[in-house]
């Protein structure tokens, strides 16, 4: 069916927008969502890590602090954080790349606009 959300016969007759700049207007709506899951996640992380930090804090001075300390507990406890570190920052890595390569796609169209004619970066 017709999507009546996005009225885009009100800005251009849809017989004149071509396939590519549809193609287009699906990478820049793409990656708008993608900056957003990206920036909105990222602020999680950093607020994970830092609960982390405070955590790791604290079992380090626990364990400075005692002469006679569980060593298999705190190994235990800082192998977990450490492997919740990697896994966080390991999947964010790879929203980065997603995010990147779909900047790429976008450059790629590069569409010259009615308004300026040609691409001012490739001068």
């Amino acid at each position: 069916g017709v999507d009546t959300a996005v009225p885009l016969e009100a800005a251009v007759p849809l017989e004149h927008v071509t396939e590519a700049e549809l193609d287009h207007l699906g990478v820049v709506d793409e990656l708008e969502h993608l900056e957003d899951r990206i920036l909105t996640n990222h602020v999680a992380l950093i607020k994970e890590d830092t609960r982390m930090l405070v955590e790791e804090g604290n079992i380090l001075s626990a364990v400075q602090s005692t002469v006679d300390y569980d060593i298999d507990a705190y190994m235990e406890r800082v192998t977990q954080l450490v492997q919740r570190k990697i896994a966080m920052y390991t999947s964010f890595s790879q929203e980065l790349d997603q995010f990147r390569a779909q900047l790429q796609r976008e450059e790629a169209f590069a569409p010259p606009t009615p308004s300026s004619g040609t691409d001012a970066r490739a001068g």
